[in-house]
């Protein structure tokens, strides 16, 4: 039994990785070290393939564009926590085409929407020890849905890209992947927290005209849903606008009576 083990590729690279500059491992049991220990007490620094990938194109050994293909390549392959890029993700938007108000997606959008809905089928994602992937990707797309709306990207085509980006990442989706613990009510945290930052995401330093626009496809796309289907977090976030809009007003106030 013990010979067994040992010789499992999982255990037997520990052994074969003697005296070698790096081990390339894949496996995530393994490669969240960033140095195992051979039996002869040699020490390898992990690396994984997307370490790989990178060096190879900061080395100008691949493109960006081979970069990105290999990226979609090991999403069709089931690999889990590959990143999503703001700069690829917003590569892949640009190519894509809108249609009647629908984002017509390319292979490699619709590479990380199905690498992503494998990823929370699979209920691979262990919370909170991987919870920083998950965080990455959220943050990524909201960021990437904020660059949406600026003066060069067409009404039509911001709010079909939005319609795409939110559907990727509502917070409701990925409830499979949160703690069994409390877990209706960390659901719906994290819903209403999502909520509140699509509400601010275009701020004041947007033109009236912007903000216009993204109001509408948010009234339209979000927040008549919330209101329909949950309005106690409807009125919640409501209270949390008047509350926040009148502390602002009160600021001013305060500031502007000093002054004088």
């Amino acid at each position: 039994m013990e010979y067994d083990l040992i010789s499992h590729p999982s255990f037997s690279i520990m052994h074969d990785g003697e005296n070698k500059d790096c081990l390339l491992i894949d496996d995530r049991y393994l490669n969240h070290h960033l140095i195992l220990e051979g039996r002869n007490g040699t020490k390898s620094p992990v690396i994984t393939s997307l370490d790989l990938l990178a060096r190879w194109e900061e080395s100008g050994v691949i493109t960006n564009d081979q970069h990105c293909n290999a990226l979609t390549v090991l999403r069709r392959s089931c690999y889990i926590f590959i990143p999503v890029g703001g700069a690829e993700l917003q590569r892949y938007l640009d190519r894509a085409s809108v249609r009647d108000g629908i984002l017509q997606e390319n292979a490699e959008l619709r590479a990380i929407r199905e690498y992503l809905l494998k990823v929370r089928m699979a209920n691979a994602i262990k919370v909170p020890q991987e919870a920083a992937w998950l965080e990455d990707v959220l943050s990524t797309f909201m960021s990437i849905l904020k660059a949406q709306w600026s003066h060069h990207v067409a009404e039509e085509v911001a709010s079909a890209r939005s319609d795409w980006l939110w559907q990727q990442i509502e917070a409701l989706h990925w409830a499979s992947v949160l703690p069994g613990d409390s877990f209706f009510a960390n659901v719906m945290q994290q819903y209403k927290m999502q909520h509140m930052a699509l509400i601010v995401i275009v701020n004041d330093h947007a033109s009236k005209n912007l903000r216009e626009k993204y109001w509408r496809w948010l009234e339209r796309r979000v927040i008549s849903k919330l209101k329909e289907e949950y309005p106690e977090i409807y009125e919640e976030i409501l209270g949390w606008c008047a509350k926040t809009v009148l502390e602002i007003a009160s600021r001013d106030y305060n500031g502007d009576s000093k002054n004088e």
